[in-house]
């Protein structure tokens, strides 16, 4: 994938850059659509992500990453992909989280890879915890005259089927597998945030930017200007040899023809209900989530 960078502030003179890079929607493996459509503008697509990173990473101009936030998280997976990625950049140049608006689940566990966390002040952060759900239809089905045969090697081999009701034995089995994948999210948390009452952090709750601070989730509270302040601050500190006329703050985005840019636009418009998108999701992929379901 070829990507373009476009200047979004300063007059581009400036050698050294800030790579901006938003996550906004339910973060998935691969986004929805392929061909020209790589990068479904309703979800954040970890593939599309690493492309992304690497080009940062390799980049001996880089010197900041602005990573702006609003995601309910998404596939446990594709998360920890992106906080991987993110933990990469960060032993080179320093990335500066900020939380506008839900920085939630698979999205915060991302935010994880920054070197400081800032919220909005009306931002919600927080719903650490992991969720797997599926429709069980047999019911209905039966009603129609529908009975699903299942052929299997081993009894646990459709624990998660949606033709059968869950019996005890699976929902142990399950509930241990979403035990383990909700401790990698706890030591994750614990290895890079200096937590306050672990309990209420780990209830899955969501909280208020001013709950958050004080739980130790996040770093600071501001406007989006106020935090780019801060980083730049940072950067001063960090780079004390370049002047701050010397950054350009800079965005990658794909190149694509016109029909590809038509067909980008007509995706973006038929996004209407993102939130619904996200539990249609959560079905058509069964298996671990970091997501927060309101």
């Amino acid at each position: 994938m070829q990507l373009v960078e476009h200047i979004v502030d300063g007059n581009g003179n400036g050698k050294y850059k800030i790579y901006t890079v938003d996550l906004c929607g339910p973060i998935v493996d691969e986004a929805s659509g392929g061909g020209l459509m790589r990068r479904n503008p309703a979800q954040v697509s970890a593939r599309y992500f690493e492309v992304i990173a690497q080009r940062i990473r390799n980049d001996p101009n880089a010197r900041g990453v602005f990573l702006r936030i609003n995601s309910p998280g998404g596939m446990a997976t594709a998360s920890e992909a992106l906080y991987t990625e993110l933990d990469l950049i960060r032993q080179k140049i320093p990335i500066f989280a900020y939380a506008d608006g839900i920085c939630a689940s698979g999205s915060y566990m991302a935010a994880l890879g920054a070197n400081k966390i800032f919220a909005q002040p009306s931002a919600w952060i927080g719903s650490i915890g992991v969720i797997m759900q599926k429709i069980d239809v047999s019911e209905g089905l039966a009603k129609i005259g529908i009975k699903a045969e299942t052929i299997k090697s081993a009894p646990l081999k459709d624990a998660f089927s949606q033709f059968k009701p869950m019996n005890e034995i699976e929902r142990e089995y399950l509930e241990g597998l979403l035990a383990h994948t909700f401790e990698r999210f706890k030591m994750l948390v614990r290895i890079n945030r200096d937590i306050a009452g672990e309990e209420e952090v780990f209830s899955a709750k969501v909280f208020h930017a001013q709950e958050a601070k004080a739980l130790g989730l996040i770093d600071g509270i501001g406007t989006i200007y106020q935090t780019r302040a801060a980083f730049l601050h940072y950067l001063k500190e960090r780079y004390p040899n370049i002047p701050l006329d010397r950054y350009s703050w800079v965005k990658l985005l794909p190149k694509q023809s016109r029909f590809g840019n038509l067909l980008g636009a007509l995706e973006m418009k038929t996004n209407l209900f993102p939130e619904i998108n996200a539990v249609s999701l959560m079905l058509a992929n069964p298996g671990p989530w970091y997501i927060w379901m309101p």
